[in-house]
């Protein structure tokens, strides 16, 4: 019987870069599909994100290595918590 390795769990960072590709790809994305598709609904917006959503994020991946690799880091803002 093959052995089950336990996958091991990401890390935040590992967690908000994935955030933060999603985002840039489909900001990118939809950016382009507005611009070509001015009177389209959101469902078909929907459909049309979920056929190009792996090359899109792809494409995201290789924005955020060549920003990294140009000395830009992204962070995200800690939120402040709201004074009662």
């Amino acid at each position: 019987m093959a052995e089950t390795k336990e996958k091991t769990p990401k890390t935040p960072e590992q967690t908000a870069m994935r955030k933060a590709v999603r985002l840039v790809a489909y900001t990118a994305w939809l950016q382009d599909f507005r611009a070509n598709n001015p009177d389209a609904t959101a469902d078909q917006r929907k459909v049309a994100w979920t056929a190009a959503k792996q090359g899109e994020i792809r494409k995201g991946r290789k924005i955020i290595k060549a920003l990294k690799r140009k000395g830009y880091d992204l962070t995200k803002p800690e939120r402040a918590t709201e004074a009662a």
